[in-house]
């Protein structure tokens, strides 16, 4: 039986986690704001005024508690897209990391427990 439903179809075999984390991250040597809008093991969804190429090599950088020290994640750009919206243009796009760390699993783990808010 075939479906239409994009969750259903889900190809991912880890799923995000919802995220809404600000982070910096660093391409061509250029430190810039971001944030994350979706985090799993492989890789994360972020948004910034600066959009990277695809296969562009970036470092992400997250202070967030639970960890003590930034957790830096290393990966290439996958995909982008550029957004309009009424406050200017925003880039988007997903990111593959070069490896899992404990810290990024910690992360998850935090994000995963919070209660999911719905706003009407």
């Amino acid at each position: 039986m075939a479906t239409g439903s994009r969750v259903i179809r889900d190809r991912r075999m880890i799923s995000r986690v919802p995220a809404r984390l600000s982070c910096r991250f660093t391409y061509q040597g250029v430190s810039r704001e971001a944030v994350v809008i979706d985090l799993s093991l492989n890789g994360a969804y972020l948004a910034a005024k600066f959009l990277p190429p695809n296969d562009g090599g970036v470092t992400i950088t997250l202070k967030t508690p639970p960890l003590k020290n930034a957790l830096i994640l290393e990966g290439k750009v996958i995909r982008g897209a550029e957004d309009i919206s009424d406050r200017g243009s925003l880039g988007k796009f997903g990111i593959k990391f070069n490896q899992t760390s404990l810290d990024l699993i910690r992360i998850i783990n935090r994000l995963a427990a919070k209660p999911v808010v719905m706003i009407h």
